[in-house]
């Protein structure tokens, strides 16, 4: 398996235009540390995993997988509402009926 945290950590950083050390400012970690990160010669526990996210504002997945969110397809969720309607309006549902159906 390819390790892409390291990769990820350095794109995500250089992205916003932050230094090691800012990274380890915000951390309250040393400037080596981050590095280390950064080179794949250590990993940080969960709760840097967690706010190194929360400074990226990015996921988890997305930090240390490399991968983005699926986007909800509006597209999808419009065809179900045309399926549904009048098939409720044939068992006899209500609006309400619909939507907690798709909840």
């Amino acid at each position: 398996m390819e390790i892409r945290f390291p990769i990820q950590l350095k794109k995500l950083r250089t992205g916003l235009s932050m230094s090691q050390e800012d990274i380890a400012g915000k951390l309250y970690i040393s400037r080596q540390a981050v590095s280390r990160w950064e080179s794949g010669d250590a990993t940080p526990d969960m709760s840097n995993l967690i706010k190194l996210a929360e400074i990226f504002d990015c996921s988890l997945d997305t930090l240390v997988l490399g991968t983005e969110p699926k986007q909800d397809n509006i597209d999808d969720k419009i065809d179900k509402w045309w399926v549904a309607i009048p098939l409720v309006a044939i068992l006899g549902g209500t609006i309400p009926d619909i939507i907690q159906a798709f909840k």
